[in-house]
């Protein structure tokens, strides 16, 4: 068993779908979509098959993957393109986990493993905004911003915002009401309620 990686092998992660500039995954730090695969100097000719699978410190077995020819992506992929897996998947302050079972056609197998983190991905597109609307279907809006509030609300982000990954609605003192699937993005904007 090898901790990041055994001789002639290694789990390692690029930024781009083409695997370009690996970097070991062992005590790494990651954010927006990440390309994890197993990274082999030697030669492929001497594997059966490589298994993948995810854990994470809180939410135990998340996801795993077997693949029988190279090369040997996490989420699968193409001779010359990966598929992204999304880090938004491990909450921050969490540890991730990825164990990699080789198995080589002599049935001998290795085990490596490579405990890395997650973090926020700092965003840097057009300004985001948030409006309300007294209706289910958002008409008759108006951005959120000190905006007086009462009754049944609904809170959304401009639908002219471009896809971003993960936004997430906060009341300050009141939690988590709300988590979409749209970066891992928490801001804040001031508004009053009355009561009703």
């Amino acid at each position: 068993m090898g901790i990041g990686g055994v001789e002639g092998f290694s789990i390692a992660y690029s930024n781009s779908t083409d695997r370009s500039s690996p970097q070991g995954l062992q005590n790494a730090s990651l954010s927006g979509n990440a390309y994890i695969f197993l990274d082999t100097s030697s030669s492929t000719d001497v594997i059966k098959t490589v298994e993948f699978t995810l854990s994470s410190t809180v939410q135990g077995a998340i996801e795993s993957k077997l693949e029988s020819y190279p090369p040997y992506d996490f989420r699968g992929g193409s001779e010359n393109e990966a598929n992204p897996w999304p880090s938004s998947s491990i909450a921050l302050g969490d540890m991730g986990t990825m164990e990699v079972n080789v198995t080589f056609l002599n049935a001998t197998k290795t085990t490596l493993i490579a405990n890395f983190s997650t973090t926020e991905t700092e965003y840097s597109g057009p300004e985001l905004k948030l409006f309300v609307s007294s209706n289910s279907d958002r008409s008759d809006s108006q951005p959120l911003e000190e905006a007086i509030l009462s009754g049944v609300v609904y809170i959304f982000l401009d639908p002219a915002t471009p896809d971003v990954g993960t936004v997430e609605f906060t009341f300050q003192d009141a939690g988590i009401i709300s988590t979409e699937s749209i970066a891992r993005l928490t801001w804040w904007k001031r508004f009053k309620c009355q009561s009703f």
